[in-house]
C-alpha cells in the first residue's frame, strides 16, 4: 500500500516525463501494482495536472519570487501537482499541502520542502488572486497556449 506523499511523488514523476514527451498511456501503465483506489488517485491527479498544466505553470512562475534558475524537473512537477489540488480539487487543503511537501522526500528531494511549502502556502492565502490571474486572459482561463486561444478567437 502507498502513502498519499508516494502517489503525489509518483504522479510528480509521470507529469515530468510527460511534459519531456513521453506518452501518458506508457508512464500510466507501469502503476498495475496499485490498488484500485490509489490508481484512481494517481490518474486523477495527473490528468488533472495535464489538463491544467499551461495555467498552473503561469501561475507557479507568478509566485516564485525570483526564478532565476529553473527547478528540477520532478520539484517542478510537484509544484504544479500541488497547486492543481489546490486550485482544481476538492481535497482538503491542509492535506494538500502536507502530503505534497513529504512528496520531495519520496522523489529524493528533501531541500525543496521548504519551496514546495511556500509555493503552496501563498496559493492558499492568494488564491482569489490567482484565479484573477488565471482568468485575466483566454488563454491562461482555458490552460490552453496563447497561440491556439488566439486561433479561436480569429476563426471563432
Amino acid at each position: 500500500m502507498s502513502t498519499p506523499a508516494q502517489i503525489r511523488a509518483r504522479t510528480a514523476s509521470i507529469v515530468a516525463q510527460v511534459a519531456n514527451g513521453r506518452s501518458l498511456d506508457d508512464a500510466l501503465g507501469a502503476t498495475r501494482e496499485l490498488s484500485r483506489s490509489e490508481r484512481g488517485l494517481l490518474r486523477a491527479l495527473c490528468y488533472d495536472t495535464l489538463r491544467w498544466y499551461v495555467q498552473l505553470d503561469a501561475c507557479l512562475n507568478r509566485m516564485l519570487a525570483a526564478p532565476k534558475r529553473p527547478l528540477q524537473p520532478d520539484v517542478h512537477a510537484l509544484a504544479l501537482v500541488g497547486l492543481c489540488q489546490l486550485l482544481h480539487t476538492d481535497i482538503a487543503q491542509h492535506a494538500v499541502v502536507a502530503e505534497t511537501v513529504s512528496a520531495t522526500r519520496e522523489l529524493g528531494q528533501p531541500r525543496a520542502a521548504g519551496l514546495i511549502n511556500a509555493v503552496l502556502r501563498r496559493a492558499q492565502r492568494e488564491r482569489r488572486e490567482l484565479e484573477e490571474f488565471a482568468n485575466s486572459n483566454r488563454w491562461l482561463g482555458t490552460a490552453h497556449p496563447q497561440w491556439l486561444a488566439d486561433a479561436y478567437a480569429c476563426d471563432w
